[in-house]
């Protein structure tokens, strides 16, 4: 997680429990989305003293819509539903993904509400500029959020993270690494002649295609695997189902791989994203009705309860019984 983000998600709820703020519909107050507000190439926020608040509220609902997509997919896994599964995996991913860019300072609104500047100076409801589906904020060094105009392409959002894998301080997840193994495990930088491969072994590992260096086309290819899962019904192993064709194996065994590494992906995607949030939230402490405001920012885009229960890795299951007890501090504690 970005300490500059943590530092500015800290300043905001300060402020906000300082003003003893609450929730409240005006367009320039704690509305229960952020208002923007200029044109599609400057785009401004209404509520820019303490925009954090609304990425803290973006990170906490991404985390908590991925788990019964884990859920579902571990379900239909066992069921060798493997299509299904995949896209169910690559669903719990993508939320992660949301959470994962949140914490990182480049958080996505889709709901947004958008008003235009009267002649007063005062705010009021306008009409969505065209071409705007999606803004994403971005934390500037001087700890600042800019808003830019984004697209929904699937391979435009994982590419967001081309923005954290080539920096020298970030150090990539060890599951991205994985996932990254087992869809270009085969792959070399440049062909190297057998017979110096025998003579020198090392090569070929020296040789191996990493994901430093084919960043791009891996998060190219993560989107177009749920492309191919959801529109294809494809979610079997790729290798394997050639092999078959070419009568190089005669047995399907293995055929199942490619949706059980998108499930272990996708979990400990989860995984890491709530041990980020968890920290995170341990030193924060809103108030009453700033907490009351953040539960209604996150839950007011309705989605099914978190079936914690149902988690199997016992780490994720418990920071995710953790996160809610949290939200629900002076609130409801016993729907935590």
């Amino acid at each position: 997680m970005e300490d500059l983000l943590a530092t500015n998600i800290r300043k905001a709820i300060d402020k906000l429990n300082v003003s003893e703020a609450s929730l409240d519909f005006q367009l320039c107050g704690l509305f229960p989305h952020p208002v923007f507000y200029g044109s599609r190439q400057n785009i401004m926020c209404a509520q820019s003293d303490y925009f954090g608040f609304y990425v803290l509220a973006n990170a906490i609902r991404s985390i908590l819509r991925g788990i019964n997509f884990a859920v579902a997919s571990r379900l239909t896994l066992e069921a060798r539903l493997l299509a299904q599964s995949v896209v169910l995996s690559y669903t719990a991913g993508f939320h992660g993904l949301m959470a994962h860019l949140s914490l990182e300072g480049r958080s996505y609104f889709e709901r947004f509400n958008w008003a235009v500047r009267q002649s007063d100076g005062t705010l009021a409801n306008g009409n969505l500029p065209s071409k705007l589906p999606i803004v994403v904020a971005v934390l500037k060094k001087n700890n600042t959020w800019i808003f830019e105009c984004r697209n929904r392409s699937h391979k435009a959002r994982w590419r967001e993270l081309l923005q954290l894998f080539t920096k020298t301080s970030y150090t990539i997840p060890q599951y991205y690494r994985n996932l990254f193994e087992y869809m270009f495990g085969d792959r070399q930088k440049e062909k190297i002649p057998l017979i110096e491969l025998l003579k020198n072994p090392a090569l070929r590992e020296d040789n191996k295609l990493k994901i430093e260096d084919a960043k791009e086309e891996f998060f190219d290819r993560i989107a177009e695997v749920r492309h191919m899962a959801l529109y294809g019904a494809a979610g079997e192993d790729p290798r394997v189902v050639e092999a078959l064709w070419n009568k190089d194996v005669t047995s399907s065994s293995g055929i199942e791989r490619q949706a059980a590494e998108f499930y272990s992906f996708s979990e400990a995607m989860l995984d890491h994203v709530s041990s980020d949030l968890v920290e995170l939230l341990s030193v924060l402490n809103p108030i009453v009705s700033v907490r009351k405001a953040l539960c209604a920012c996150i839950y007011i885009q309705c989605f099914d309860t978190p079936l914690t229960d149902e988690v199997t890795r016992e780490v994720l299951k418990s920071r995710v019984r953790w996160i809610r007890r949290w939200l629900n501090v002076g609130l409801n504690p016993e729907n935590a």
